[in-house]
């Protein structure tokens, strides 16, 4: 399905785009056309996320899909644009240290470590490439790691106190972490 984009410099504000749409996804605001969130009807997965501020999408409210999502740019166009070398995991409150930072994307976002129940429940999103999911729990990836299970998944409470990180439990853990 292409994407409606609006000029905001070229609008007038004569509702034609509003009236013909055939996906109700246009309205007004004030004198200018805008794109609602009927994106989100589809992407219900995002709009979960963008409500309750989580994620990749959830700082981004209030802004229109299309302003990132430009599909009327041609069919090579690649719509999900992301730089996976700049990005900043510290913005899902997930900063990669350690041996985390290291690891290339595809190792932890596998369709294995998706454990949110409604990207789980999606059969499109399971067999996609997409980052949406996953927990930010240790125990949701490394499994069998003893003592997780006294600490409940709560590992950073000895992992973050120390700079140089897991290496202070090597000898205890029987895992490569």
């Amino acid at each position: 399905m292409a994407a409606i984009v609006i000029d905001r410099e070229k609008c007038i504000g004569c509702r034609a785009c509003v009236d013909i749409c055939p996906f109700d996804a246009l309205s007004m605001e004030g004198d200018i056309a805008v794109v609602n969130d009927k994106c989100l009807e589809c992407h219900r997965e995002l709009r979960t996320r963008i409500k309750a501020g989580t994620g990749f999408h959830g700082p981004l409210a209030g802004r229109q899909c299309v302003e990132c999502h430009k599909e009327h740019l041609g069919r090579s166009f690649k719509l999900v644009r992301f730089d996976r070398s700049t990005y900043d995991h510290g913005r899902l409150g997930f900063p990669l240290a350690g041996k985390h930072a290291r690891l290339d994307c595809e190792r932890c976002h596998t369709p294995e470590f998706r454990k949110a129940a409604d990207v789980r429940q999606n059969p499109a999103l399971l067999s996609s490439k997409t980052f949406l999911g996953l927990s930010r729990e240790c125990v949701a990836c490394h499994k069998g790691i003893q003592g997780t299970e006294e600490l409940h998944g709560f590992c950073i409470t000895c992992h973050e106190k120390r700079k140089d990180g897991p290496r202070i439990c090597e000898d205890y853990h029987r895992e490569e972490i």
